[in-house]
């Protein structure tokens, strides 16, 4: 189903969609559009809008679902990862991988006023939602120092800094990825940079 189709999307009904393939559904009009109404998601979605109204009382509840839901795909992506297997640079690849799957959640995260908050991804509730209970509470900088360790990242860089640069890094990916309608393009070149700039200076 089209879930980002024009007026010519037929009419689902009420009902036809349940509260989760609703969230789904907008994250994916709201990564395209984030100003898109309420009345406009319905319309996008194929639903009337007293169906949606039914889940979601206000824009505002829609928009604090879309942005639970996107902040636990983002952590259960750094689950999928498993950070604390290969040496630490791989396992940054990984999780880059696993993140740029995410597609149109990238979008929410990366936008100029973003749907997905830093107090989102830290809410506890999220985590456990999303299996992530045991990670450590700084997994990006843990599996830095880690890579330090292993040799396989510069042990002269700041942990904190690199995790800058993992996200500034994995944004500017996903906008070329989006430019050139190509996410495999992005994420190759989200991997080379990392590469050549985590990894320690040839002896």
């Amino acid at each position: 189903m089209n879930m980002t189709g024009g007026a010519d999307h037929p009419a689902q009904g009420v009902g036809a969609l349940s509260r989760q393939a609703m969230i789904d559904g907008a994250i994916e009009i709201l990564a395209a559009d984030p100003s898109a109404s309420l009345s406009e998601v319905a319309r996008r979605l194929g639903v009337g809008r007293t169906s949606l109204y039914r889940h979601f009382s206000d824009r505002a509840s829609l928009l604090g679902r879309v942005e639970t839901e996107g902040a636990r795909r983002i952590i259960a992506a750094h689950v999928a990862a498993d950070l604390t297997a290969g040496t630490g640079l791989s396992a940054l690849e990984r999780l880059c991988e696993h993140l740029f799957e995410l597609g149109p959640v990238l979008s929410l995260l990366f936008a100029d006023n973003p749907l997905i908050t830093d107090e989102a991804l830290a809410d506890p509730t999220v985590a456990i939602a999303a299996g992530a209970s045991d990670e450590p509470a700084e997994p990006v900088p843990h599996t830095v120092r880690r890579g330090q360790a292993d040799g396989s990242i510069d042990p002269g860089l700041d942990p904190a800094w690199v995790e800058l640069f993992l996200w500034t890094t994995l944004s500017a990916g996903h906008l070329y990825a989006t430019q050139v309608n190509s996410r495999r393009s992005g994420l190759e070149r989200v991997l080379q940079a990392l590469r050549r700039t985590l990894r320690p200076p040839a002896a």
